[in-house]
């Protein structure tokens, strides 16, 4: 590498959105880029209490009708499973809850996680 050469990273967290890549493209600066997803969405906050911190969640899905902050939580169920194993009993209430269940579903046929 070129001692005038620089590498540019650009780290989303949690995950890099479709808006984000198009920009990108947009300002002609996507294939100059290394781009990396970052995930710290489960917080512990106590021993045995964990939090995902998505302050943004309830304005998101109730005034402006999106689901996509959803995906977040459906990864996370299935990153805790890759770690300590299959969870059996999965309870949810609510509209949320089912997108949310519905994500991960086609996640599990997909064989993502």
């Amino acid at each position: 590498m070129n001692k005038d050469e620089k590498t540019y990273f650009l780290i989303f967290t949690p995950r890099r959105t479709f808006l984000c890549k198009e920009a990108l493209e947009r300002e002609g600066v996507f294939a100059e880029v290394t781009l990396m997803n970052f995930n710290f969405d489960l917080m512990p906050l106590e021993n045995d209490l964990l939090s995902m911190q998505l302050e943004n969640v309830p304005r998101e899905l109730y005034l402006d009708s999106d689901t996509s902050s959803l995906v977040s939580v459906a990864e996370a169920i299935q990153r805790m499973q890759l770690m300590y194993g299959h969870i059996p009993h999965i309870i949810g209430k609510g509209p949320a809850a089912k997108v949310i269940s519905e994500l991960f579903d086609a996640a599990h046929q997909n064989n993502k996680y």
